[in-house]
């Protein structure tokens, strides 16, 4: 079978020198497999961690480093999601595009780590990776060398850099966080004295996520920079422009015989705080149809900025490459990006393979945060 070829690999290359057996191995036959998923399709549970180890094992042991993600037949990927299937008795077919995109997930970071650990230093892997096959390994520099690799490569790593509120998140990501939230928050709130006025889960969550434990006291503790970015969601909002506008203050217009509600344009995004006192909630008015669409900046700005234009999905529309979207964020199709504006970031949650930058997303669908679309609402 190739689940019990699979774990007397890992053994041995944890007796080859890289570490203990760890929990991918399995050794215990008898044992329960059976792996649960949260309404994102995400891991949880008891066996979540020993999954998605298992799942980083399979992915080295069965995928070649060298070949290209999209090089692989489908036929690869349905044969990994039957192996899921039977050893962890998923009989739903609900998480199996949330599984196969982490799968593809861990691959590329696994093929990122030997770029940056042995490539761009001109060494090579194998004293530490017994298992790779050293074959491959000039291809997989030919690669990882190319100009059009290096520049893709450069243009991530820049806005990698952007994103300096990083989170403090297992390899189980915020499936395994959301049970740890209250737990977290109670020991955040005596000390953090503004968080007392955040109500909302989301904001909750976020600024969780961003804290990390103190190895003396193992209480949670917020860095500074997370720190000043909490006060921000306590006050209602990370950017300015954070409030909410009165409904006086809508503005409508007349286009091509329909009047337009410009609702929520130059907000901030769905993070925000909510407090009794100063924060406010957002509500958009729902997209009830396909539409067209401008883009506004995503990201914080004082002044609204148009950066293109697309096509927007209804807010019902919960489904991107049939996984689940981030709360805040809508389905977007994108035609057009002015030039000037193409070197900034996506979000994060917007950004996967090589797209990362809103050059890189003409012609793609992507998540696009709902306060950065500018939709025309008709009224009848």
């Amino acid at each position: 079978m190739v689940f019990v070829n699979l774990f007397f690999l890992v053994c041995k290359m944890s007796k080859l020198g890289r570490g203990k057996c760890g929990p991918a191995t399995f050794s215990k036959k008898d044992r329960d497999y059976t792996i649960e998923f949260n309404h994102d399709n995400q891991p949880i549970g008891k066996n979540a961690i020993d999954y998605t180890s298992w799942l980083g094992v399979k992915m080295k042991a069965e995928f070649s480093y060298h070949i290209p993600q999209d090089k692989f037949e489908e036929h690869k990927w349905e044969h990994l999601w039957k192996d899921i299937q039977e050893l962890w008795k998923v009989n739903s077919i609900a998480p199996k595009q949330a599984a196969l995109k982490n799968a593809k997930k861990r691959r590329t970071n696994w093929r990122s780590y030997l770029t940056t650990t042995y490539v761009r230093i001109n060494k090579t892997p194998f004293k530490t990776h017994k298992n790779l096959q050293s074959q491959h390994w000039e291809n997989f520099v030919a690669q990882r060398s190319s100009k059009e690799f290096m520049k893709k490569s450069e243009k991530a790593t820049k806005s990698a850099k952007k994103n300096v509120f990083h989170t403090c998140l297992g390899r189980s990501g915020y499936a395994a966080l959301e049970p740890l939230v209250p737990l977290i928050w109670s020991q955040l709130v005596p000390v953090y004295k503004h968080l007392k006025t955040i109500r909302d889960w989301r904001s909750k969550r976020w600024i969780s996520a961003r804290a990390k434990q103190n190895k003396k006291t193992k209480k949670y503790e917020l860095a500074k920079d997370a720190r000043i970015e909490s006060i921000k969601l306590a006050k209602g909002g990370l950017f300015q422009g954070a409030r909410q506008q009165s409904q006086t203050d809508v503005s409508t217009t007349q286009r091509l015989g329909v009047v337009c509600d410009y609702r929520g344009v130059g907000l901030s995004p769905s993070i925000r705080g909510a407090s009794d006192v100063g924060g406010s909630h957002i509500h958009y008015p729902p997209i009830e149809e396909l539409v067209e669409c401008e883009l506004l900046f995503p990201g914080p700005s004082i002044k609204e900025k148009v950066v293109g234009s697309g096509l927007v999905y209804p807010t019902m529309d919960r489904l991107l490459d049939e996984v689940q979207m981030e709360d805040g964020y809508v389905k977007a199709k994108v035609y057009i990006i002015d030039p000037k504006f193409e070197n900034n970031p996506l979000p994060p949650v917007s950004c996967y393979d090589e797209v990362a930058d809103l050059g890189d997303a003409r012609g793609k669908y992507v998540q696009w945060p709902r306060f950065a679309i500018k939709v025309y609402f008709g009224f009848t």
